[in-house]
């Protein structure tokens, strides 16, 4: 569960790849500067509709802010966020090959997707 500690981090992080500073972020779901502060810093958990209108914006999962310590993945939803479906297909399926060719120790990930770019 991400409630914890990690609950700010990984909005700061969400915020900070968006390109948006705590003031914007703030300005767009409409609370203060400070309260953006509080929430990243774990200092003040963020009520639900705060919680709600951020993961909005910064295309975070709820899902898995809430029930999943997964960085990883909150880290790829903005990536995905302005990505039409035939590029995120094309994405996934890189994904695949490279898990094939990692699971049977063929390549590592970074050798394959420079050979693939």
């Amino acid at each position: 569960m991400c409630i914890g500690n990690e609950l700010g981090s990984a909005i700061r992080t969400a915020r900070i790849e968006k390109g948006l500073t705590q003031e914007e972020l703030a300005e767009i779901i409409k609370i203060t500067p400070t309260h953006i502060k509080h929430i990243e810093s774990d200092h003040r958990k963020p009520s639900t509709d705060v919680l709600f209108a951020l993961c909005r914006e910064l295309s975070m999962s709820l899902d898995n802010v809430i029930f999943e310590n997964n960085n990883c993945i909150n880290r790829l939803i903005p990536l995905f966020s302005d990505c039409d479906e035939t590029y995120i297909e094309q994405i996934i399926e890189i994904f695949r090959i490279v898990k094939k060719y990692k699971k049977h120790g063929k390549a590592e990930p970074a050798v394959y997707s420079a050979k693939i770019l």
